[in-house]
């Protein structure tokens, strides 16, 4: 067995990377993965209200591959969206997160306006747990989470990732 660790914590002043090469974790059965407490920014999160048809399906969960939006950065963070799914099919702990999201906009009913909900952001950094990183509405902390995994159990991976 064969344990692979990618850590970038705790460099302020570390606001941009490239990961486009890496896309699996080669033959590790064991990875861990923390990203946090860096200066990545989300310059845009935009949370898309779905479809009454799309809700109403089992497979629908809030933050979960189903439930659209986007995230506009040049963060370089989604240059590991390829890795972090492979990973995540291992046993595995990730926790990846924006440092800061700049503006967060909210649509409410499907097709409806966007609303700017940037205020409700945490103005520090949540507690890196699955609660923090599913909580939409009270906290608004998930907003933050690209990724946060615990031994193969997959809480939160963003569909759309833009730059």
């Amino acid at each position: 067995m064969m344990l692979i660790i990618l850590l970038l914590l705790l460099t302020p002043k570390l606001s941009y990377f490239s990961c486009f090469l890496l896309k699996d974790n080669g033959s590790s059965t064991t990875t861990t993965v923390n990203i946090y407490d860096n200066a990545f920014v989300a310059d845009l999160v935009k949370d898309s209200a779905e479809s009454a048809a799309t809700t109403a399906l089992t497979t629908y969960e809030v933050g979960g591959s189903l439930d659209g939006g986007s995230i506009t950065t040049s963060s370089g963070l989604p240059t590991l969206d390829d890795y972090l799914a492979d990973v995540a099919a291992t046993s595995s702990n990730q926790s990846v997160w924006f440092d800061t999201v700049t503006k967060l906009e909210i649509q409410s009913t499907y097709g409806g306006a966007y609303t700017d909900t940037t205020s409700s952001l945490p103005t520090s950094a949540p507690a890196r747990t699955g609660a923090k990183a599913t909580d939409f509405t009270s906290t608004y902390s998930g907003y933050l989470c690209i990724c946060f995994v615990l031994m193969n159990l997959l809480l939160l991976l963003e569909q759309m990732v833009q730059d």
